[in-house]
């Protein structure tokens, strides 16, 4: 049930006391429920797709534009349609990645 319901319900229709005695009953009854059985008060948002990762032309352009016109991450992210994420990885990280599973065996 409702508690604002209930209480704005106490307060405009039935003034006797027994209506009030029941109400209040109600209130503190739908208070007292278990917590499984009250509506979950966080929902999880569904999760977005991952970005593809940039190319090494991508990383530099990001790189030159932010050193030589001095835009911030969210002017580089807006003007070149990449997140803030993969701008800041960009400039920060290094600019030619590790080659995934080449293990020289001697």
């Amino acid at each position: 049930m409702n508690v604002t319901a209930l209480l704005n319900h106490a307060r405009n229709a039935h003034d006797s006391p027994a209506a009030e005695r029941f109400y209040r009953l109600q209130l503190q009854q739908s208070l007292r429920q278990p917590i499984l059985h009250r509506p979950p008060a966080f929902q999880p948002r569904p999760e977005k797709p991952r970005e593809p990762e940039l190319t090494r032309d991508q990383r530099l352009e990001i790189r030159t534009l932010r050193k030589y016109n001095r835009w911030s991450y969210i002017t580089l992210a807006r003007e070149t349609n990449h997140t803030v994420q993969q701008v800041q990885k960009a400039y920060t990280g290094p600019l030619t990645l590790k080659k995934k599973g080449t293990h020289m065996l001697f």
